[in-house]
C-alpha cells in the first residue's frame, strides 16, 4: 500500500528547455559478500542530467549530475544484529527514484542529495527483552552542517500480555550551533 514513486514535491532534473524532452538518469555498480554472521554490501552511482548550472547565489548545486556511494556491513548472531553504514550523496547527485539510507532532510526536494555520514544500529531481543539503539551522524557538504540523530529503546515482558518499555531520542540539526528551538519540519509544498 506504500506509494514508492517520486513524490509531488520532489524536484525532477530537467533537460535544456525543460519539459517532456528532459533526460536524466543514473548508472552504478554494486557488490556484496557474505560469510556466516558477516555481510558486506557496497554501491556506487553516478547521476547525469542536462540541467544548466544554476545561479550560485540561489543554491550551491552545479547541475550536470554527480556521484553517490554507500557501504553497509551487518554482523548477525542469534537474536542480535549490528549494522554499520557509511554513505555519501553529492550535492549534484540527482536521482528522484533513489530510495536511499539517508536522513529526512532534503536538498532541492530530494533526500538522496547533499549528505555524507555514518550510522550504527544495534538490535538484541529474547523472549522477555528487546533492545534497539541507533546513532547517526551526517553532514550537509553544501553547508558543512553536522547533524545527529540517536535513540535507545528497551522493552521488558512483565506478563504474558504486558510489556513495559522505555524510549529516549535525541536529535540535533546543527551540532556546531546546538541549543533550543531548532526546527525539524520538512516542507511538503507543492509547486505551481
Amino acid at each position: 500500500g506504500l506509494d514508492l514513486d517520486t513524490q509531488e514535491w520532489s524536484r525532477y532534473p530537467y533537460g535544456a528547455g525543460g519539459g517532456a524532452a528532459s533526460r536524466f538518469g543514473a548508472v552504478g555498480a554494486n557488490f556484496s559478500f557474505g560469510r556466516s554472521w558477516f555481510d558486506l554490501f557496497g554501491e556506487a552511482a553516478l547521476s547525469f542530467d542536462t540541467m544548466p548550472a544554476p545561479d550560485p547565489t540561489l543554491t550551491p548545486a552545479s547541475g550536470g549530475g554527480g556521484p553517490a556511494g554507500i557501504l553497509r556491513m551487518t554482523a548477525t548472531r542469534k537474536r542480535e544484529e549490528l549494522e554499520v553504514v557509511a554513505r555519501y550523496y553529492s550535492t549534484d547527485y540527482a536521482n528522484p527514484y533513489a530510495r536511499p539510507i539517508s536522513d529526512p532532510d532534503e536538498f532541492d526536494g530530494e533526500r538522496a542529495r547533499d549528505e555524507a555520514g555514518g550510522r550504527v544500529r544495534y538490535t538484541r531481543w529474547s523472549k522477555n527483552f528487546q533492545l534497539r539503539a541507533l546513532a547517526d551522524v551526517w553532514e550537509s557538504p553544501s553547508t558543512n552542517t553536522p547533524k545527529l540523530d540517536t535513540y535507545v529503546r528497551t522493552m521488558v515482558r512483565t506478563t504474558d500480555q504486558l510489556w513495559l518499555g522505555l524510549w529516549e531520542r535525541y536529535q540535533d540539526k546543527d551540532l556546531g550551533r546546538g541549543g533550543h528551538d531548532q526546527c525539524f519540519e520538512i516542507s511538503y509544498d507543492v509547486g505551481p
